[in-house]
């Protein structure tokens, strides 16, 4: 897979390359366990799974009962070592001519997790090797997924500063909202600091000139201040700070929350990016700690 061919996808503390055509129907939030699905225009690809162990498992033990599994429910199949991967055990299924299963599993010992892919191919056995081949060897363990920073999906790509976890996602047709929550540092509980990071599509189609509004709407809880007109990624952007409107005596004692708004259309990828930040009054957490890239770097 060229860069031009391939696209980049990180979840997660998981990093990962797969062809452009491939798109994500199922996503898991889940740290200790979870998984991706991915289709292309006819079927179903690939499945990624992730699970967090205490210690490394029996990896011959776990794919022996795979392959026993895979007899008994598809009898007569021929199944195959799956060789030439390194850091991946696994076998091969043959299901017809020119269509194959291939069942892969590695373990990290430096975070302690466990990756499985289940790969379907449908094309004759040198291109499928060499498909393969590059699939698993760009499967990358960047860290726990705990500690993920970097999230790259769905046409977004932000970094998120240390101590922020991703806890809820909404994935629409040219729509795409990752929410993130801070934790405290001592007690690994959401310290009350959160972010909003968002990508709408084709913006040139209803995107206002007049950004002010735009701005507003990102950020409805938020009484804003004068919009600042700034550079984002080489791209004009609008920022303000403000407080939240509700309840109003805690602004009146000054115990009110915070927040920032930070919004830029792409012109290149015809969207609309905004960061919306709220946080506690003495624990400001900045929008611009929030680094996304646009059209600047599609592939690394």
């Amino acid at each position: 897979m060229t860069d031009e061919s391939s696209e980049i996808v990180k979840w997660l503390g998981v990093h990962l390359r797969v062809p452009r055509q491939w798109e994500i129907v199922r996503h898991s939030l889940g740290l200790e366990k979870g998984s991706l699905v991915f289709v292309d225009r006819r079927r179903e690809t690939l499945r990624l799974y992730w699970t967090s162990c205490e210690r490394a498992p029996d990896l011959n033990r776990m794919l022996d009962d795979m392959r026993g599994k895979a007899s008994l429910e598809f009898s007569g199949a021929k199944l195959a070592e799956l060789r030439g991967h390194p850091g991946w055990q696994g076998f091969i299924r043959e299901v017809s001519d020119g269509e194959r299963v291939i069942h892969a599993a590695q373990f990290d010992s430096r975070t302690l997790r466990l990756i499985e892919v289940i790969v379907s191919e449908s094309c004759d056995a040198s291109e499928g090797k060499s498909l393969r081949a590059r699939l698993l060897g760009n499967i990358e363990v960047a860290a726990k997924a705990e500690q993920a920073r970097h999230f790259w999906a769905f046409g977004l790509n932000v970094t998120v500063p240390p101590g922020f976890r991703l806890f809820k996602t909404d994935v629409k047709p040219a729509d795409v909202t990752f929410e993130f929550e801070q934790l405290s540092e001592e007690r690994a509980r959401p310290s009350g600091a959160s972010a909003v990071v968002r990508r709408l599509g084709m913006a040139a189609a209803w995107a206002p000139a007049e950004k002010l509004r735009l701005v507003k709407q990102h950020a409805p809880g938020l009484s804003l201040a004068d919009v600042e007109v700034t550079d984002q990624l080489g791209h004009h952007s609008s920022f303000a700070k403000g407080k939240e409107t509700k309840p109003r005596i805690l602004n009146w004692l000054g115990l009110g929350r915070r927040g920032e708004a930070l919004l830029w259309h792409c012109e290149p990828t015809n969207a609309i990016y905004s960061v919306v930040t709220s946080y506690p009054k003495r624990t400001p957490v900045l929008a611009r700690e929030f680094s996304m890239t646009c059209c600047e770097a599609d592939h690394e």
